[in-house]
C-alpha cells in the first residue's frame, strides 16, 4: 500500500502532509515556498515520487455557504495540473476550517510567533488529509 499526500495550496506557501503506509494517520511534512505555478507543481510531483505516494488529496476552499469562489476554482484547476503531472489520482477535499483547526492546535500547544507561521500550512494540510483518511476508515 502506498501513502497518501495532503496538499493545502496557497498563493505563496503550500502545506504538505503525508499519511503512514496504513493510511490511518496524517503527519505535517513541509511547506513549499513557491509563487511560480509550474515550479510548485514540479515540487509537489517530486515530493510524491520521492515519498512513495499513491494518491493526492488537495484541499478545496469551499465557502461557508457551500458555494465555490475564485480560490476554489483555482484549486480545482491546479489539482488537474497536478494529476496530469504526477499521473496519480488527485481528490479534492473540503478544507473549510482546516487552517483555523491548525491554529487552534498550535494555541493549545503554546506555539506562537515565527515558527508557527512557518509550519501552519503543513499542519493545515495534515488536518485536511486526516479528515479524508477518517472518512475512508
Amino acid at each position: 500500500m502506498k501513502k497518501i499526500m495532503g496538499v493545502d495550496l496557497g498563493r505563496a506557501r503550500t502545506g504538505i502532509a503525508m499519511s503512514d503506509y496504513g493510511c490511518k494517520m496524517a503527519f505535517p511534512r513541509e511547506v513549499i515556498h513557491e509563487w511560480n505555478e509550474q515550479r510548485l507543481i514540479d515540487k509537489i510531483a517530486d515530493f510524491a515520487m520521492l515519498n512513495d505516494i499513491g494518491e493526492i488529496v488537495v484541499g478545496l476552499p469551499i465557502n461557508m455557504d457551500g458555494s465555490h469562489g475564485d480560490r476554489a476554482h483555482e484549486c480545482e484547476r491546479l489539482s488537474n495540473l497536478i494529476a496530469e503531472r504526477t499521473k496519480l489520482p488527485v481528490r479534492l477535499w473540503d478544507e473549510r476550517c482546516s487552517t483555523v483547526c491548525a491554529y487552534n492546535a498550535f494555541d493549545e500547544a503554546g506555539k506562537f510567533g515565527k515558527k508557527r507561521r512557518e509550519t501552519v500550512d503543513a499542519a493545515a494540510a495534515a488536518v485536511i488529509l486526516q479528515s479524508y483518511l477518517d472518512s475512508k476508515n
